[in-house]
């Protein structure tokens, strides 16, 4: 007789992927998954358990074995959930049958005595101490706090931002991983867990169960089971537990923030404060996104009244992505918003891969090498466990293997000769080869700079034009060293007469002129000292007035003192002119013609040359006319590209294994992988960071200095310089791609082991205390 349900028993969903077959006469019940009340509601008295199997692979699109269905049916059947139970009761009663896992996952009795009463006694104290939390007047002021906390966090953005990223960059990647784990876990999932168990105690439901659970095997999370209490809420009740997990994120998000803001500086509590705010915000954001069965999406569902809206969605947009027929009959309005939404959902699925998947990949491989490539694999992998398994039980043969078949003298071999094969690839035969990525240097790069400053006058080249050394460049206008020039030359001149006047002598016009001021002083002299005789002899007759001797004798000592002035002059002109004189006019010529040889070099810096032969790479250079320079400004770049060869920056782990005519495999980019080969011929003298190593050799000091902080991390790396051998006619300076260098010969379980051993013996040994 097909399996059949009581009319009586109540099949009620307790969320997003859970229901409860619940026995209203005994308040006993099971907690189903999606695929158990799949079953039960086949149980309807008309379908064989073949035709039921046939049903489950139709809707899951996998198979199910008949027996794993009656088994399941007896199982239901003994809880007195199926209408025979009455005559199932007259007869003997027989072992309960072993349910297999892929069927009861998670049928446990939803209520049984008074198992979970101290649990439950628990949180009937922790409702007294903290139920006041879940009221719904407690949204104004925790809107207050978010307010609040918001304000803080845009004013305080950069502050933020900039001691995150310090912090992250000294705090060793497995002790940040490990902290946010700590900090998610216990500071966030652990206040909601509790405040789900206490809203639901305070709403007269029931905590069944309270426990530390694991998202993928992966990400630990405390989750409270509410089983079927969610049902027997009023709408208030059920909207306050359904947005519960909403606003609990909300508030310790705001709490964290605030106490961040007031956290002393430098302290140990704003560093821990600081790393709680990015989990506490990508939780909340993540609890409000509607595309993941999470707060948002189950209140969305509830109110849509919609349930299983994921995947039932889900569902919608498979059937119509393969054309084949809808899993349920909907109306065109209403399938159209399914495709919407279940499209919605791949999408952001997608997108979430991608950027977890990919960004992590290349953050771990780019931070840890090799070693960082071989977590994400194992965390991917482990992530992804129950997927696997699920393929792995839908193969037949893999089924076989894993759960054994057949006699033993059969499965054990075979198991032996699967591991053997497993063994056995660890010595295949693999070449060790170290890399990185690298870039074509020409054979000379310089950079043409402003000698001196000034204004771009001209500029005589384009962007690709060949030109020979010395060949110009730019014209600047020089006004400045023009004039220095001209008015140099002026006093050059001047000097140069000057020294001339004095090598040709006295001119006898002037000796000459002189003896005549001599004689006429001379006569002066004479005339006051009669004077000053006459005065004297007629003031002691008391005839002239005391004034009018010491007049006299003033003009006589003035007499005497220009004549003095007359003959020295007259000495120095007959004596001619002093060598002294001479050597300084001498001086003075010699300095400006120096100083106008130093302007005139500076005037003809004015036209700038290229310093080598070459080609000019200067993107737009000839637009540079009108521009201001200072001395050492970069005009233009000549490179040289007459011989190629590669720069490659190696990893650091690769320095112990580098050695001059080893052999390297070049693959660039711009030849879509194109393989050239080449031989290393120099290898650089110590490691550097990756920032330094991609800096233009033509960069002066201060501007490498510059970039280089501008661009720094912590990765170091050293050059290794390679000659191509028979390079393509189409390579230019400056390509790129990436090299690997072949080391030894060895084999794959070493090279898969060597990335692990280095993590293990250099970052997870850092990490001890």
């Amino acid at each position: 007789m097909p399996p059949k349900l009581r009319a009586d028993v109540q099949l009620l969903r307790t969320g997003p992927r859970e229901f409860v077959l619940r026995d209203p006469a005994h308040g006993e019940g099971f907690t189903l998954g999606i695929e158990e009340r799949f079953l039960a509601s086949m149980f309807d008295g008309e379908h064989e358990p073949p035709a039921i199997a046939e049903a489950f692979r139709q809707r899951f699109g996998t198979d199910i074995p008949v027996s794993y269905i009656e088994q399941f049916a007896e199982q239901l059947r003994r809880a007195g959930l199926l209408e025979e139970v009455a005559a199932q009761a007259e007869t003997p009663e027989q072992p309960k049958p072993q349910v297999p896992a892929e069927i009861t996952a998670g049928a446990v009795p939803a209520a049984r005595g008074d198992v979970v009463g101290p649990l439950n006694h628990t949180f009937d104290w922790l409702t007294l101490l903290f139920g006041w939390l879940v009221h719904p007047l407690m949204l104004v002021p925790l809107a207050a706090l978010a307010l609040l906390a918001a304000g803080v966090l845009l004013h305080r953005f950069d502050a933020f931002y900039g001691q995150l990223v310090l912090l992250s960059q000294r705090l060793p990647l497995g002790a940040l991983v490990a902290v946010w784990l700590l900090q998610i876990t216990l500071c966030i999932s652990l206040p909601v867990a509790l405040a789900t168990g206490i809203a639901c105690r305070k709403f007269g439901g029931r905590v069944r169960r309270f426990h530390l659970a694991w998202l993928n095997r992966t990400l630990p999370y405390f989750e409270c089971d509410t089983g079927d209490s969610f049902v027997q809420m009023s709408e208030t009740e059920r909207w306050t537990l359904l947005t519960l997990g909403i606003w609990m994120h909300l508030l310790i998000g705001s709490l964290v923030i605030v106490a961040w803001a007031m956290a002393p500086n430098g302290s140990a509590l704003e560093l821990f404060l600081l790393l709680l705010i990015v989990p506490s915000v990508v939780r909340l954001l993540i609890r409000l996104n509607v595309l993941m069965p999470l707060d948002g999406y189950a209140a969305l569902s509830y109110w849509l009244e919609l349930p299983e809206l994921y995947d039932r969605a889900k569902s919608q947009v498979r059937a119509w992505l393969v054309g084949a027929t809808p899993p349920e009959a909907l109306v065109p309005a209403q399938r159209a918003g399914f495709l919407v939404y279940g499209l919605a959902v791949y999408a952001w699925k997608i997108v979430v891969h991608v950027a977890v998947i990919g960004g992590g990949g290349w953050f771990l491989t780019r931070r840890l090498g090799g070693s960082g490539a071989v977590i994400v694999v194992a965390l991917v992998c482990w992530w992804y466990s129950r997927t696997i398994e699920d393929w792995i039980m839908s193969n037949w043969f893999l089924r076989w293997v894993v759960r054994g078949g057949g006699r033993w003298y059969i499965r054990w071999p075979i198991r032996l000769a699967v591991v053997a094969a497993l063994v056995a690839c660890l010595f295949i035969p693999y070449q060790h080869e170290v890399g990185g990525e690298f870039r074509l240097l020409p054979s000379a790069v310089v950079g043409v700079r402003a000698p001196i400053a000034g204004q771009i006058d001209a500029i005589h080249v384009v962007e690709g034009q060949r030109v020979e050394t010395n060949a110009p460049i730019a014209t600047l206008a020089a006004r400045e060293q023009r004039a220095a020039v001209e008015t140099t030359r002026a006093e050059l001149a001047a000097a140069r007469a000057n020294l001339d006047m004095l090598l040709a002598g006295t001119r006898t016009e002037k000796v000459e002129a002189a003896r005549k001021e001599v004689e006429l002083a001379q006569l002066r002299v004479d005339y006051h000292t009669t004077e000053l005789q006459r005065v004297e002899l007629l003031a002691k007759t008391d005839t002239v007035s005391e004034a009018e001797l010491e007049n006299a004798r003033f003009q006589k000592e003035s007499a005497e003192k220009l004549l003095a002035a007359a003959q020295q002059k007259l000495a120095e002109l007959e004596a001619g002119v002093r060598d002294e004189q001479i050597r300084a006019a001498e001086a003075e010529v010699e300095r400006l013609t120096a100083l106008l040889k130093h302007h005139q070099e500076q005037l003809d810096l004015a036209e700038i040359r290229a310093p080598i032969a070459g080609r000019v790479v200067t993107a737009a250079v000839e637009t540079r006319v009108g521009q201001y320079v200072q001395p050492g400004d970069l005009v233009a770049v000549v490179q040289d590209s007459s011989s190629l060869r590669a720069e490659i920056a190696a990893t650091e782990d690769a320095i112990p294994w580098l050695a001059v005519g080893q052999t390297v495999n070049l693959r660039f980019w711009g030849l879509n992988g194109g393989l050239v080969k080449g031989k290393i011929v120099d290898i650089s003298g110590s490691a550097i960071r990756r920032a330094a190593a991609e800096l233009e050799p033509y960069r002066s000091d201060r501007e490498r200095l510059t970039e280089q902080i501008a661009r720094d991390d912590r990765d170091r790396v050293v050059r290794v310089y390679a000659e191509l051998q028979n390079p393509p006619e189409n390579l230019l300076p400056e390509m790129t791609g990436y090299a690997r260098i072949e080391v030894r010969p060895d084999t794959l379980g070493a090279a898969l082991a060597r990335p692990l051993k280095r993590f293990f013996l250099v970052e997870v040994w850092s990490w001890l205390p």
